[in-house]
C-alpha cells in the first residue's frame, strides 16, 4: 500500500510540473470567490456614487378638506404642497468625496485579497517544485550510474 502511496504521489507531482507558476496564479486569481466578493463590492460602491451626489427626491402633497375651511380669503376645499430639502453647502459634494474613498478602499481591498491569495499559492507551489527538481536531479544521478 504504502508504494503505490509513493507512486500515486510520483504521478501527481509530474502531472504538476506540467503547468506553471504563472499558470496557478491565474487560475487562483479568476476562480477565488474573494476576489469575486471584493470586485461586487466595488461595483456597487461605485453605483453608489451617482446616487450619493443626487438631490433628495422633491414631496408633493394633496389635501381635500370634507367641510370648506373658512379664511379671509375665502372658502379653502384642499391645498397642494411641493417641497424640495436642500442640503446645507458642501455636504453634497463631501457626501459624494466619502463614496469616492470608499470605491477606493473597496479597489485597494482587491488588491490586498489578490496579494494573499498569490502568498498562499506560492507558499504551497515551491515545496512541490522543490521536491520536483529533486526528483529530476536524483533521476540524472540514477542515470550517471547506470
Amino acid at each position: 500500500m504504502r508504494i503505490f502511496l509513493v507512486f500515486l504521489f510520483i504521478a501527481a507531482i509530474g502531472r504538476l510540473s506540467a503547468q506553471t507558476l504563472d499558470d496557478y496564479l491565474k487560475m487562483a486569481v479568476e476562480n477565488n470567490p474573494g476576489i469575486r466578493a471584493k470586485q461586487a463590492e466595488f461595483q456597487a460602491a461605485l453605483k453608489r456614487l451617482p446616487q450619493v451626489k443626487a438631490l433628495p427626491d422633491p414631496e408633493v402633497g394633496v389635501s381635500f378638506f370634507p367641510s370648506p375651511m373658512m379664511l379671509p380669503m375665502g372658502n379653502q376645499l384642499g391645498s397642494i404642497s411641493v417641497m424640495q430639502t436642500f442640503p446645507w453647502f458642501g455636504t453634497l459634494g463631501a457626501m459624494e468625496e466619502e463614496a469616492a474613498r470608499m470605491a477606493e478602499v473597496k479597489y485597494q481591498e482587491i488588491f490586498a485579497v489578490q496579494n494573499e491569495l498569490v502568498f498562499k499559492v506560492k507558499n504551497a507551489w515551491y515545496p512541490i517544485f522543490e521536491l520536483e527538481e529533486q526528483i529530476r536531479i536524483q533521476r540524472e544521478n540514477l542515470r550517471y550510474w547506470r
